[in-house]
């Protein structure tokens, strides 16, 4: 699996959708060398800028912009749990604009799917809602702390390491901790 900033219409790419978050972009950049799933490109273009500053639902914009301009099969889509609560508000967001969803699926908690159109386009966009209670940084803290055997305090975990973190990590922790790994290792195999 690898990284890109170059989107091209493909089976092998899949879109990425981050909205706002810096230190989302930077784990998917460390992480994806983890999994060895040959063809598939997670891929972050750059939108417009107005896009890049979106939370929440409203991160999707960027996927309706790119679905106007080209075809995609597959999407990512990751958003902190103080954002969206549920992958039913993802649902009732791309209904109001002018998507129809066919089906949707649970991979783990706070890690699922959706299969929609949007007029003659299907697209498979898998939901990762982070954290617990609030952040992404709640699940890092928690990885951080398995990798590193020590108690990490959430002041602590904006100043570490990702990616000296991530090389230290073996797959298997990653996995444990981070939901977003699911949705990886569920890509990886489709």
């Amino acid at each position: 699996m690898k990284f890109s900033q170059i989107f091209k219409p493909s089976d092998s790419h899949v879109l990425l959708i981050i909205g706002d978050g810096l230190r989302e972009e930077k784990l998917i950049r460390c992480i994806t060398p983890k999994f060895d799933g040959g063809k598939c490109i997670l891929s972050m273009p750059g939108l417009p800028g107005h896009f890049r500053v979106r939370k929440g639902v409203s991160a999707l914009e960027g996927l309706i912009h790119t679905l106007m301009r080209c075809k995609v099969d597959k999407a990512l889509y990751i958003v902190d749990k103080e954002h969206v609560t549920n992958p039913d508000e993802v649902n009732r967001w791309l209904k109001q604009h002018g998507c129809k969803v066919e089906e949707h699926g649970r991979i783990r908690e706070g890690v699922g799917w959706l299969r929609f159109t949007y007029g003659p386009r299907k697209i498979k966009l898998y939901i990762v809602i982070a954290g617990h209670r609030k952040s992404m940084d709640e699940e890092i803290e928690k990885l951080a702390g398995e990798v590193y055997d020590k108690e990490i305090k959430p002041e602590n975990v904006k100043s570490l390491n990702i990616k000296q973190m991530l090389k230290k990590a073996n797959i298997k922790v990653i996995k444990k901790y981070l939901g977003l790994a699911s949705a990886l290792q569920d890509l990886e195999c489709n």
